[in-house]
């Protein structure tokens, strides 16, 4: 239940996933369907020789200077925090019945579901955050957030995405 490193300082993320995708890292009685990486969690769809199919999750992270890259490994029946697993895999495997597995996929869906509601910002809106009220200018660029103009003051600024993704958008002033 622990994690397991590299004791090689030159083991990689990109290392630790080709080894997930080698077929002797699998035991006989297993095969990997399908794979994807999203940030630092390695999703994958495994079939068993009795035909079962479900999710393996491997959380990734660096060992620190003195390690590799390494591994945390569980299946979706543990109930995992985490719930960026692409529905690409669940697709392709057996929908649970019982268990933790149940509930962690509704969750899985519902992230899903509520990526796709949030709007997407766009030059001109005027959206609401720390008490101020911004008109959006242009993106940053990505993952960088927005310039922005303050309203009542008619400086410029930089809104992070952090920032922006708290904002709530004022629709009756949108122009």
């Amino acid at each position: 239940m622990g994690w397991l490193y590299s004791c090689d300082v030159n083991f990689r993320k990109q290392d630790q996933i080709a080894k997930f995708r080698e077929p002797g890292y699998w035991a006989e009685n297993v095969k990997l369907l399908a794979d994807r990486v999203v940030g630092n969690h390695y999703w994958a769809a495994i079939e068993l020789a009795s035909g079962r199919k479900f999710i393996f999750l491997a959380l990734l992270a660096g060992g620190g200077k003195d390690m590799g890259w390494g591994y945390k490994d569980m299946t979706e029946d543990s109930g995992p925090c985490y719930y960026d697993c692409p529905l690409s895999l669940l697709a392709i495997t057996d929908e649970p019945t019982e268990g933790y597995a149940v509930e962690w996929r509704r969750k899985v869906r519902a992230h899903h579901a509520k990526k796709r509601e949030r709007a997407k910002p766009a030059a001109g809106a005027i959206v609401s955050y720390g008490g101020h009220e911004y008109r959006l200018r242009k993106p940053a660029g990505p993952r960088r957030g927005w310039y922005v103009d303050r309203i009542d003051n008619g400086c410029g600024y930089r809104m992070t995405a952090r920032q922006m993704a708290e904002a709530k958008p004022i629709k009756d002033k949108q122009e």
